[in-house]
């Protein structure tokens, strides 16, 4: 409805880091608090804002943070985009550019309709990021380049990359922990089997360790 304003306090922000700005080293080192002066400026001009972070690594090795923001405080005005691009439609807001002034490179951000809506962002990237322990490269015989999935790289990439410069790969605000707590909590059915379940719902298998015992390599002919 093109007559109807709709308001949204819950953003999908991407912060990308300029390489005119400094060297692939610099630009990790200096991540942290570039994102803590980019996140203390948004407070002071809209109040408290709980936010889920995250960083990713491009394919050049530059990084790039991925952060929901909830703000308990402000109001943003939703329009729809529709982006020749990517081919689909996104939900913008129309006060990006007075949040991206607060932020050095360049910036997009996207609206999300509710906090529900938010668990399908979380658990697209961090299935992108995790997946790239494993399954990166299929068994086809002698060709490995076959079936080798890009996404799994950027994953491994993004994991060797924070471990090297000791990043946390993701932080959640303390209240932002909590919204998402009530919101599993409202998702919980009674009737489901008791147990730790994954954001789909299937049971977590649990597993059980028995400690063996302790041998030498060379008893196991694991080589020195």
């Amino acid at each position: 409805q093109v007559d109807k304003i709709v308001k949204t306090n819950l953003l999908w922000i991407t912060l990308t880091y300029d390489v005119a700005r400094g060297d692939l080293i610099s630009a990790w080192e200096t991540l942290g608090e570039d994102f803590n002066r980019f996140i203390s400026a948004l407070r002071r001009k809209y109040g408290k804002i709980n936010h889920m972070r995250v960083w990713e690594s491009y394919e050049s090795g530059y990084p790039h943070v991925h952060v929901i923001m909830f703000f308990e405080e402000a109001e943003f005005t939703v329009f729809p985009y529709w982006s020749e691009k990517e081919n689909k439609l996104t939900f913008r807001i129309k006060e990006k550019d007075q949040v991206s002034s607060f932020w050095h490179s360049h910036v997009d951000i996207q609206a999300i309709s509710s906090l529900r809506s938010l668990f399908t962002y979380i658990k697209k990237h961090q299935e992108k990021i995790l997946l790239g322990l494993s399954g990166s490269i299929q068994d086809h015989g002698s060709d490995p380049s076959v079936g080798f999935d890009l996404e799994n790289i950027r994953g491994l990439r993004t994991l060797f990359l924070c471990w090297i410069f000791r990043k946390r790969s993701f932080s959640v605000s303390g209240l932002f922990r909590e919204k998402i707590s009530d919101l599993i909590s409202t998702l919980h059915n009674s009737n489901m089997e008791k147990g730790q379940r994954d954001l789909e719902g299937n049971l977590v298998v649990e597993w059980v360790y028995v400690f063996l015992g302790v041998w030498s390599g060379s008893d196991l002919g694991i080589p020195g």
